[in-house]
């Protein structure tokens, strides 16, 4: 994922050890709290354009 990158880039760890494909085919990961001020975020995105 292309996002990886663009995270690293901010100084901001993804959590890749989360990654994972729900049942909507939307590829899911969460940033390192401990980089966003302590808040849980998810990110997500489709792995084809609908």
């Amino acid at each position: 994922m292309q996002e990886h990158k663009m995270f690293k880039e901010q100084g901001i760890q993804t959590l890749e050890h989360t990654l994972l494909i729900n049942k909507h085919d939307r590829r899911l990961f969460y940033l390192n709290p401990a980089d966003t001020k302590g808040m849980s975020i998810d990110y997500g995105d489709y792995l084809e354009e609908k």
